[in-house]
């Protein structure tokens, strides 16, 4: 049976690729992942190549041809590099089409893949979101300091963006810094985030450390 109401608006193929899970009939113009339906395995994908225009309509269309559902991405261009991570989700038979055929296929589009399959994440009650913000001038070794403070006392990092800027008028290298960190909700969230601050402040850079707005 389906595993979602969409029968009376599926054709006979249509139904099929649902019932079986066999994406190989293209005609359907159905990829078999509708929000409302359960989708049974995840994957990563990494890919980068080349910047050039049309790059992320060939990825898209690459994933929805062989059955997967784009649920979260990343991008960005570094250098002259176009590079991107995704995380889709299907049912078993299009997420092993995944895995046997798009870096094949992305490769006929000049990009480079890696596919990764992963799991549902686990949320934690024992740990808050916070962001932290750095700005300072470019100086060779900031990323590691700070990363190496959270590390240092079992802080996970869940997310990091850094750049490099001329700062208006003077032109000087500028350096900025955004992370998201999981901290314990106990008090010690306190005592990490004077002690950060405290680290900014021996670096001579500008820092915030404060919760997540919800």
């Amino acid at each position: 049976m389906l595993s979602c109401d969409l029968a009376p608006y599926l054709s006979a193929q249509s139904r099929r690729i649902m019932e079986t899970g066999d994406i190989s009939a293209r005609g359907a113009g159905f990829s078999g992942n509708h929000r409302g339906c359960k989708m049974n395995k995840k994957l990563v994908i990494t890919a980068m190549g080349d910047d050039r225009p049309g790059l992320v309509n060939e990825l898209s269309q690459v994933v929805l041809e062989l059955g997967g559902s784009i649920d979260d991405s990343r991008m960005s261009l570094l250098g002259g590099e176009f590079a991107i991570i995704l995380l889709v989700s299907g049912n078993e038979n299009a997420m092993a089409a995944m895995e046997r055929d798009l870096a094949g296929k992305l490769a006929e589009s000049g990009l480079t893949a890696m596919v990764k399959a992963t799991r549902e994440r686990e949320s934690s009650d024992d740990t808050f979101p916070y962001e932290v913000e750095v700005l300072s001038m470019d100086e060779t070794g900031i990323v590691h300091r700070v990363t190496q403070f959270f590390a240092s006392r079992g802080v996970n990092i869940e997310s990091l963006d850094s750049s490099t800027y001329p700062a208006p008028h003077s032109g000087t290298p500028m350096f900025s810094l955004k992370m998201i960190v999981n901290l314990p909700v106990d008090a010690s969230s306190s005592r990490i985030r004077r002690e950060f601050l405290d680290l900014c402040d021996d670096l001579y850079i500008d820092a915030s450390l404060e919760p997540v707005r919800q």
